[in-house]
């Protein structure tokens, strides 16, 4: 029953034998094992093996003779199974032993030994956990809470250190590679950033652990979806976030202190028709010298930013199948790979450097419910572990970077042979793919600068350039209309694809090359849809009637995010054909643009 007993009563309701010192919660059910014929049968109480599971997740075998027991210990039972029975909102690995942490939102903590993966422990506090990140050395690790505080617990399970900066659920908390800088954020978007002050224990003669909180700020209007910090190559700390307002913060965490506060270096909008989802700190691999900042966004892309002065320098396409934005990115540590997880359900690895190649990376399914949180072992065997916090289970799964080398190399042996045009014919129809091979070879007719023979072969296009300034154009007939931001960013990376490794700006780029950049620019998602249109049109309406005049039309293509001028306004009139004190519903825009 719910009192947590077992009791058991012969057929005149008399008891005969309870077992009351199970300790594991409210018993739900109880199973047989199929009886068996022995001596036993003359005991004065017999019933066959059994297994009770409780309302706590937790099944526990016992036998009729341990009725008999007289320490209650020994009537309690084997524990053959402990589930969760609260919501799993965290795992961490330890970072320097074989141990896994895992928090569910009551405050309950659990460690797994990674080598036989045994339950060696649980402990219950009173937090009402958020999130969990272990320090850097593995000594403490830190909790947020749903209620604002922030706890730092010793491997011992001992709290060393509670702060209360605030009152609203902290989302993510972050460590320095050193181990030097502690950051959170919350729900109402303030960043906190705490640094630590190693002393000497006089008592005791070792060293201790102080945390000093140096405040913390509002740097975003919008919710922070991530706060990463970085080791630069010249060996200096930073700290950045990006958030759904669109913009990148940098902290300076040089002028950041009790007196001044935390500082900002800068805030710069990174973001017009979507928002970043994650962020990450790109490592330097082999030849790399940019330090850079990768930044996810809604729109399941992935661009990359110099970490000076934060201008652009790449996009590709997300490494998902499933088309959801990633929320976390973690790269494996001294390889050239990523582990994340989408807000959907799925994880996966992606090689680095991205380029949106579509062999080079992995997706699988982890959860039935959306992916709470995940972590990386880099420790012996690499394991990925990922709880789905609602369906109260966790996943460790072992990484296997090998098999993304073998589909890559045999992708690059079947271009080599001709088996396929490209890496990423995965990505394109054979009927989209031979439109653009037409398009770009009647680019190189109009071009003067280029000889274009009759009886030049297909394969001789492929070492045929096309002028950067072209790229636009080639886009649009292929009926992918970028916005100038879009294109000043395309120009950009085609410009400074080879700078970091030559010194030199590109000018001109192949068959092949336009290929992988429109596979990577391309939208992932259809364009606006007539719902979509409907929608904006009453949003933009002052009586929610999807009915604008031209006169307010006119003053949101002037005004709003890209403007028009007086030429290309003139353009959209006569498109809608529509007068100046005309109306236009969504339908009939929808329906111009169209044929347009």
């Amino acid at each position: 029953g719910d009192d947590g007993a077992v009791r058991f009563y012969d057929f005149s309701i008399r008891l005969v034998a309870w077992f009351e010192d199970l300790d594991a919660g409210p018993i739900r059910s109880v199973n047989f094992n199929v009886p068996a014929i022995s001596a036993t049968l003359d005991c004065d109480f017999y019933v066959p093996d059994f297994v009770v599971s409780t309302g706590y997740g937790v099944a526990v075998s016992l036998k009729a003779e341990q009725f008999n027991e007289s320490d209650p210990m020994d009537r309690r039972g084997l524990t053959i199974l402990r589930g969760m029975i609260h919501d799993i909102v965290a795992v961490a690995f330890h970072p320097q032993d074989d141990k896994l942490l895992c928090i569910d939102s009551e405050g309950e903590i659990f460690v797994w030994n990674t080598e036989d993966w045994d339950l060696l422990a649980s402990y219950k506090t009173q937090i009402q956990a958020k999130c969990m990140e272990y320090h850097p050395e593995g000594e403490n690790f830190a909790v947020g809470a749903s209620h604002g505080s922030l706890h730092i617990i010793s491997k011992e399970m001992k709290e060393r250190v509670n702060f209360n900066n605030g009152d609203s659920p902290i989302k993510f908390i972050r460590f320095s590679t050193t181990g030097e800088w502690m950051a959170t954020c919350d729900t109402l978007n303030y960043v906190a950033i705490y640094n630590r002050k190693v002393a000497q224990d006089r008592a005791s003669n070792t060293e201790g652990m102080n945390w000093i909180f140096c405040g913390r700020i509002m740097s975003h209007s919008k919710s922070i979806t991530g706060v990463e910090f970085g080791l630069r190559e010249n060996g200096n700390i930073a700290l950045v976030s990006v958030s759904e307002d669109c913009h990148l913060v940098e902290y300076d965490l040089d002028r950041t202190s009790i007196e001044e506060g935390v500082c900002i270096i800068e805030r710069v909008k990174i973001e017009e028709n979507c928002f970043p989802s994650a962020c990450m700190w790109h490592p330097l691999l082999n030849g790399d010298y940019e330090d850079r900042i990768v930044v996810s966004t809604s729109n399941d892309k992935i661009k990359q930013y110099n970490a000076d002065d934060k201008c652009f320098r790449k996009l590709t396409r997300g490494p998902t199948k499933s088309r959801m934005p990633i929320i976390s990115f973690l790269p494996l540590a001294s390889s050239h790979y990523a582990a994340f997880s989408t807000a959907g359900t799925t994880i996966g690895l992606v090689k680095m450097p991205f380029d949106g190649n579509p062999k080079r990376e992995i997706e699988a399914f982890a959860h039935p419910l959306k992916v709470q949180s995940i972590d990386v072992h880099n420790i012996g065997c690499s394991f990925l572990a990922s709880t789905g916090g609602l369906d109260r289970s966790i996943k460790v799964w072992k990484m296997n970077t090998q098999q993304i080398d073998d589909q890559e190399e045999v992708a690059v042996k079947q271009v080599e042979s001709k088996e396929c045009c490209t890496m990423y014919s995965d990505l394109l129809s054979e009927t989209l793919l031979k439109k653009i091979t037409e398009i770009f070879i009647f680019v190189l007719a109009q071009d003067e600068k280029e000889c274009c023979k009759e009886d030049e072969k297909l394969d001789t296009g492929l070492s045929t350039k096309v002028h950067v300034k072209e790229i636009p154009n080639i886009f649009r007939a292929l009926g992918f209309f970028p916005s100038e931001k879009e294109v000043k960013d395309i120009m950009s990376q085609v410009s400074m694809q080879d700078f970091t490794t030559t010194g030199e700006i590109k000018v001109e780029l192949t068959l092949d090359e336009f290929i992988v950049l429109y596979v990577n620019y391309k939208r992932s998602r259809p364009e606006s849809s007539l719902e979509e249109i409907t929608e904006a049109f009453q949003t933009l309406s002052n009586d929610n009637s999807a009915l604008l005049s031209w006169r307010e039309l006119d003053k949101f293509l002037s005004e709003a995010d890209e403007p028009m001028n007086l030429q290309e306004q003139k353009i959209c009139q006569d498109i809608l054909s529509i007068n100046k004190d005309g109306v236009i519903n969504s339908k009939s825009f929808s329906k111009a643009v169209l044929q347009s």
